[in-house]
């Protein structure tokens, strides 16, 4: 399986305009389409809550850009053998850097809904999961 390669690279920035641009960036976007889920809608708004309260937040947030590339591009996925309700979304940086890329479904009022849970990157160059 071919994984997808972005053009984007993983931004070093200062922790605070990381936190900015995906602030700005979940209030402008509700959701947005995952290909691997067959356009399926993928709601962003638990992302920020989730990936600031971990301890390597900065590290998590570099490669937020690309991990919206990848969602919206990418048709590779697994899903959680154990637990039907977790994907992982995989694909490269321009570098060949693994970026992951989780998503849980939860039920809302009779309702499955797709959440953006959380992303980060591997510095080990991929070949392929």
């Amino acid at each position: 399986m071919k994984l997808y390669i972005s053009q984007k690279v993983i931004t070093h920035r200062s922790k605070q305009s990381l936190i900015y641009d995906l602030k700005n960036y979940v209030q402008k976007t509700i959701c947005i389409q995952c290909k691997a889920l067959k356009n399926r809608k993928l709601f962003l708004d638990k992302l920020p809550d989730i990936i600031l309260e971990r301890k390597n937040a900065k590290h998590r947030l570099e490669c937020f850009s690309i991990a919206i590339e990848i969602l919206k591009k990418s048709t590779y996925i697994k899903q959680n053998i154990l637990n039907n309700t977790e994907y992982e979304v995989f694909g490269l940086d321009r570098n060949k850097n693994m970026i992951k890329v989780h998503i849980r479904e939860e039920i809302h009022l009779k309702n499955k809904k797709l959440f953006f849970i959380s992303c980060f990157w591997t510095k080990e160059k991929a070949s392929s999961p």
